[in-house]
C-alpha cells in the first residue's frame, strides 16, 4: 500500500522522482530538454499574475485564473542544464492544485475569455508594481506524476523483456606456419608439399566485451555491409562546431534557429539519445560554403 501511494502522487520534487527513478536530478532535467517530461516550478505566495497578449504587445489585469505550479519550457530546462539555473517571467501553462490531490491544467486568460488557447498569450509574474522574474533552481523544480508512472512502466517492460546475449563468434582463416625447406631438408618433397598447405582453423572471437572496450561499437546489419555509427552529443559538437544550445535550438521547432534539416535524435534507451554518423556528415557536406570575409 505505502509503494502505491508513492506512485500516486500527482507531483514530486525533483530528487525525490530522481531516487524513486533510479536516476540523478541531472538526468531527468536533460529528458526535459529533449521534451521527455515536464518540470515544473511553485508558485510563491506574493506573486500576482497579469495576462501578456504578445499579438497586441500589451498587458491586461487582472488573470482571471492564477496557476500554483508553472510548467518550464524545453528552452529553460536546457538552459537549467548549462547553467544550473536560470530566471524566467514568463510562463505558457501552469496547474491548480485540485482538492483531491490532482493537478488542473491552466491557460492564460482575462476579462471576459476563459481561454487564450494561443501561443502568444503568457502569464507574467509580478510581485507589487513591479515584474518578478522567478528563480529557476534544481532545489525549486517538480517533476509530473505522470512522467513519472510513465518512465517506471517503461522500466519495468525493459526488465521484463530483456533477455541474455548471446556470445556472437566469427571462423577466422589462421594458416599454418611453413618452415623452410632448410628446416625440412633438402630433396623432402613430401615433407614440403604438405607443409605447404593452408590448414583452416575455426577461431572463435567474442565480442561481449566490446560495449565495454574503449572504442565505439560499430553495428553491421544482415542485409548492407555499411557499418551503422552513432555518435554521442560531445562527438556531435566535435564534428559540426556548434554549441550544445545551438543543437537543440536547431531541434526544437519553436525556436527561431530551428533547422529543419538537422539530423535526428535516435534513442538509444531510457535515458540515453544519439545521432547517426553518416547523416551527420551528410548535413555537414549540404552546408554552403563560405568564401566570403572572414570565417570563425
Amino acid at each position: 500500500m505505502q509503494a502505491k501511494m508513492m506512485i500516486d502522487k500527482a507531483f514530486y520534487p525533483l530528487d525525490e522522482a530522481a531516487t524513486l527513478l533510479g536516476h540523478k536530478p541531472s538526468d531527468l532535467i536533460h529528458l526535459a530538454a529533449i521534451e521527455e517530461i515536464v518540470l515544473l516550478v511553485g508558485v510563491n505566495d506574493d506573486i500576482r499574475f497579469r495576462t501578456y497578449d504578445a499579438s497586441a504587445d500589451r498587458t491586461e489585469m487582472p488573470a482571471l485564473l492564477e496557476p500554483q505550479l508553472l510548467a518550464l519550457t524545453p528552452s529553460q530546462c536546457q538552459k537549467i542544464e548549462l547553467n544550473g539555473r536560470t530566471e524566467q517571467s514568463d510562463f505558457r501553462i501552469g496547474y491548480l492544485m485540485l482538492p483531491d490531490g490532482n493537478l488542473q491544467q491552466l491557460m492564460p486568460s482575462y476579462g471576459g475569455r476563459l481561454r487564450l488557447d494561443h501561443g502568444w498569450a503568457f502569464w507574467r509574474t509580478y510581485k507589487g508594481p513591479y515584474i518578478k522574474e522567478l528563480e529557476l533552481t534544481v532545489e525549486r523544480l517538480f517533476v509530473r506524476g505522470e512522467d513519472v508512472r510513465r518512465i517506471l512502466v517503461s522500466q519495468s517492460q525493459l526488465t521484463t523483456n530483456k533477455k541474455p546475449k548471446k556470445k556472437e563468434f566469427k571462423p577466422v582463416e589462421v594458416p599454418e606456419t611453413v618452415p623452410s625447406s632448410g628446416d625440412l631438408g633438402i630433396g623432402d618433397k613430401t615433407t614440403i608439399n604438405t607443409a605447404n598447405q593452408s590448414i583452416k582453423k575455426d577461431c572463435f572471437v567474442d565480442k561481449s566485451n566490446a560495449a565495454t572496450s574503449g572504442t565505439p561499437v560499430v553495428e553491421t546489419s544482415m542485409d548492407s555491409e555499411t557499418p551503422l555509427i552513432i555518435l554521442r552529443m560531445p562527438e556531435v559538437i566535435e564534428r559540426t562546431g556548434l554549441s550544445k544550445s545551438t543543437i537543440y535550438d536547431k531541434l526544437d521547432s519553436k525556436s527561431p534557429r530551428h533547422d529543419p534539416t538537422f539530423p535526428k535524435r535516435r534513442n538509444l534507451g531510457t535515458n540515453a539519445v544519439g545521432w547517426v554518423q553518416s547523416e551527420i556528415e551528410s548535413w555537414l557536406q549540404a552546408r554552403p560554403v563560405n568564401g566570403i570575409g572572414r570565417g570563425d
